[in-house]
């Protein structure tokens, strides 16, 4: 958990029950196909929930709701999952483990969960030990869906908070033996996608495989870290901002822009003009929030220097020209974030 809480994260995600019935918890409906009873022979569920309320991290879990093992073949040819199966590791993982965060797959096959969904949804918020907190998402594909708190990245801003995934490996997700050094996402193109997502109001989800021993091979690493050193510097644009107005740039694409607080929102906030390729001499140029500084109204800073020391900019007809430092001199590296501050 150390190593996730340094590369900035503020929940980490395990798969607690796979397709195949296999559990990282003594699951009572698991005829000893656990990690309590076979394999490494200990409560890991356990073990990452302390380490994850040690960490100040929340701890969720991917549950799959189609199991081969446990799968029964009703009149109809279809196979169903018992919910009473569910509903017990449900409420043993969120009860036991503090679970927070809630991520159902294997949902094909899932109907009699769906059915019971609205009184699982209603005890998660209202009764559970986590109800203040809870966050539950939905990447069921069966149609209708059940719900549409999670959304799949669509290039538009919707009304749920979203979330998407990828995999520092980005060939696959899962641990592979044959993985190359350029399989393996650069940092420059993890914080351009990140910066992408946020700006539409998506949290990320980085799939981390681990070795077959559970260590995190050491290349997945480097990139966490590299990610977790870029936060630290960013991060009052990245933790709780919204999204604005406008997304992108009109003149430039490689400009992305967030905001600290919601769009409907009244009185004063901050925006934050998001940039991932430096420019030449030194001179950013955009369009859409060339409108803040007509009445010098905000000052503009780069995140990580020197607060005291403001951007000088000029309007140059539609666009504004944003002076930067020295690249050179600059703490951030593979993006960088220009703040257009509210003068009081």
């Amino acid at each position: 958990m150390s190593l996730f809480k340094e590369a900035g994260a503020k929940y980490v995600l395990v798969t607690a029950k796979s397709e195949d019935g296999f559990a990282l918890f003594p699951s009572k409906h698991s005829f000893s196909w656990n990690a309590v009873q076979t394999g490494p022979k200990r409560n890991v569920m356990r073990l990452l929930s302390e380490s994850a309320i040690k960490k100040g991290l929340r701890l969720g879990v991917s549950y799959s709701l189609h199991q081969w093992p446990l799968a029964l073949e009703n009149e109809y040819g279809h196979v169903d999952n018992h919910s009473t199966t569910i509903w017990s590791d449900i409420k043993q993982l969120v009860n036991e483990y503090r679970i927070s965060v809630l991520r159902f797959e294997g949902d094909w096959e899932a109907q009699q969960f769906y059915e019971a969904s609205p009184e699982f949804v209603a005890w998660i918020y209202n009764k559970s030990p986590v109800r203040f907190e809870a966050v539950v998402t939905d990447v069921w594909d069966a149609v209708p869906p059940c719900h549409e708190e999670l959304l799949r990245y669509d290039k538009n801003i919707d009304v749920y908070k979203k979330e998407e995934e990828l995999s520092l490996d980005m060939v696959s997700k899962f641990y592979r033996r044959s993985t190359r050094a350029d399989d393996v996402i650069g940092i420059e193109e993890l914080i351009k996608r990140l910066v992408e997502f946020l700006c539409l109001g998506y949290n990320i989800l980085i799939a981390v495989p681990p070795a077959p021993d559970g260590t995190i091979p050491l290349i997945f690493q480097e990139r966490l870290l590299q990610l977790g050193e870029w936060l630290k510097i960013n991060d009052e644009a990245i933790y709780g901002s919204y999204p604005w107005s406008v997304q992108t740039d009109s003149l430039n694409e490689e400009v992305k822009y967030f905001s600290s607080k919601p769009i409907f929102a009244i009185g004063e906030r901050m925006i934050y003009a998001v940039f991932t390729s430096w420019p030449q001499n030194n001179v950013l140029s955009i369009f859409d929030a060339a409108f803040l500084v007509d009445y010098n109204d905000y000052r503009l800073k780069l995140l990580g220097e020197n607060n005291k020391n403001e951007l000088f900019w000029i309007r140059q007809e539609q666009e504004l020209q944003i002076f930067l430092p020295n690249k050179v001199t600059v703490k951030s590296k593979y993006a960088w974030i220009v703040k257009f501050e509210p003068k009081k």
